[in-house]
């Protein structure tokens, strides 16, 4: 099968010219279709208007003469291979000329028929390599930028795009084809408004980089960039643009923002109200303890309306003071100053003492405080104090929303490592929507509730906190009309974990 094979001969010898198209006329299998040329400016008109396999250039003509010759050639037609065929056996024309993009380099009367035929295929096979090559290329660039999240599109100076990848395509809702041609300016998705935000004109005059963050109309946050491309005069090409989405990368910076400016907040708060509980003390205890000298009459005897008010001082005064106690505890778990002294003591002893302290209360309401202890259990090693709050809480808690007549529950049980210690009442319970504000700082289940019962709404907060600083966790359970089970469990020994969670039993 004959290969057709169409050469630009520059040539302004016709003799030359000739003896060149007789010896490629005696291979038989190639089918040589020559078109000719005898100046410079006729061979540039012809590349306008024709493609070659392969140009023979001879470098003086009518109109140009020397390596420039090629060079005009070279520079205009730099895909198709040239083979220099003139009578200038000069070896620094021929190195200058090769490096520079010449195929070869051929000297009349010194070249065979075959040779030249050899020259002209091993050139076009050249050609396809490296166009396979440039292909290969082009496809692992598709592929790669196919891949990115990023949008990424390339405009020519008059703004048309000529390039984009996947992404790009998917944001426009198009195809390439739909889409190469079109004025970036005009075109759908983010471009519209992107073009304006990074004003591309006054990047192909400054010839300078533009980055920024870029919000699109739908709320979406974009970090977009625009590079301009040049040639190796510095030319500017065109300008690649790439966009890469960080909306989500924005809200956690936000997110992160509050949350330090909460946290700023809150060592502020706990340090006001530490300072504020220490300034209030003082007074109050002067007024808790001239209260109490009057209600005993030490300076002199009252009457029963005098006694009643005094004691409503004295009463009074003790709920603030416990109030203030209750902030200045939660204030320096906050500003994590508060520290624990650990020492054994007898888990039984303590249990018995929380009842006779709460028992005038519950005598009240004619509530029993009954207490489970196992028998294995002797004594723990905590914060001998702090167990004591935890239970007050806790005991005073169940008795408080418990009905009368009534039965409230003390439990304590080895599990593992760790001592469990639940109460339980058979009181008004919970409702599911409101169990999460249990443990939140001066959160109160209800308001009639808290009416009628007095409270701070930071008893529980108190308990986990001060169990989590033991290694612990807190659990309940908890139905309306039915009671409520609160539970915490704490190292036997000082194995102080990391837990401080709080559970919800499942099994209620």
């Amino acid at each position: 099968m004959e290969k057709n094979i169409k050469i630009l001969l520059i040539e302004d010898n016709p003799g030359d010219a000739y003896l060149i198209k007789e010896q490629l006329g005696e291979f038989a299998n190639f089918s040589y279709e020559f078109k000719n040329a005898g100046t410079l400016n006729e061979a540039l008109s012809v590349l306008k208007e024709q493609t070659f396999d392969v140009i023979l250039l001879d470098l003086g003509l009518p109109d140009s003469d020397g390596i420039r010759t090629f060079l005009k050639i070279y520079n205009k037609n730099p895909l198709i291979p040239i083979i220099i065929l003139t009578g200038l056996n000069d070896e620094t024309i021929w190195s200058y000329a090769v490096k520079n993009g010449a195929q070869d380099f051929l000297v009349k009367g010194q070249t065979e028929g075959r040779l030249l035929h050899s020259t002209i295929q091993c050139s076009i096979e050249r050609k396809n390599l490296a166009e396979q090559e440039l292909k290969a290329q082009e496809r692992v660039k598709k592929v790669l930028l196919d891949s990115l999240n990023e949008l990424v599109v390339f405009v020519n100076p008059h703004l048309d795009i000529i390039w984009a990848n996947k992404a790009a395509l998917e944001n426009m809702k198009m195809n390439l084809q739909d889409a190469a041609g079109m004025c970036f300016k005009s075109a759908p998705g983010i471009n519209g408004s992107l073009s304006e935000y990074l004003q591309l004109e006054q990047i192909f005059v400054t010839g300078n980089k533009k980055s920024g963050e870029f919000t699109s109309k739908d709320g979406r946050v974009w970090f977009v960039q625009a590079i301009p491309v040049t040639e190796e005069d510095g030319t500017i090409i065109g300008i690649l643009e790439t966009c890469r989405e960080i909306t989500e990368r924005k809200a956690a910076e936000k997110l992160l923002q509050e949350k330090q400016i909460a946290e700023v907040a809150n060592r502020t708060k706990s340090k006001f109200l530490a300072n504020m509980s220490h300034e209030l003390r003082t007074p109050l205890n002067s007024i808790i303890g001239f209260s109490d000298m009057l209600y005993e009459q030490a300076y002199g005897e009252l009457n029963e309306k005098q006694l009643r008010s005094v004691g409503n001082i004295s009463k009074s005064g003790k709920h603030l003071l416990n109030l203030i106690n209750d902030l200045l505890d939660l204030s320096k778990i906050e500003a994590g100053k508060m520290e624990l002294n650990y020492k054994n003591f007898e888990l039984a002893t303590k249990l018995n003492m929380i009842r006779n302290l709460l028992t005038p209360i519950a005598d009240q309401k004619k509530i029993k405080i009954e207490i489970d202890l196992d028998s294995k259990l002797t004594s723990i090693l905590a914060d001998e104090d702090k167990f004591v709050q935890i239970m007050y809480n806790l005991v005073d808690n169940a008795i408080k929303f418990s009905y009368e007549n009534s039965l409230v529950k003390i439990g304590a049980r080895e599990k593992g490592d760790l001592v469990e210690i639940t109460v339980k009442d058979s009181g008004i319970g919970i409702k599911a929507e409101d169990q999460y504000k249990l443990f939140n700082p001066f959160s109160q289940i209800d308001s009639f509730s808290s009416r009628k019962s007095q409270g701070t709404g930071l008893g529980l907060s108190l308990v986990k906190e001060i169990v989590h600083l033991h290694g612990g966790y807190v659990w309940f359970r908890s139905n309306p009309g039915e009671g409520s089970t609160f539970a915490f469990a704490i190292p036997i020994k000082n194995n102080k974990g990391n837990s401080g969670h709080v559970e919800l039993d499942q099994n209620a």
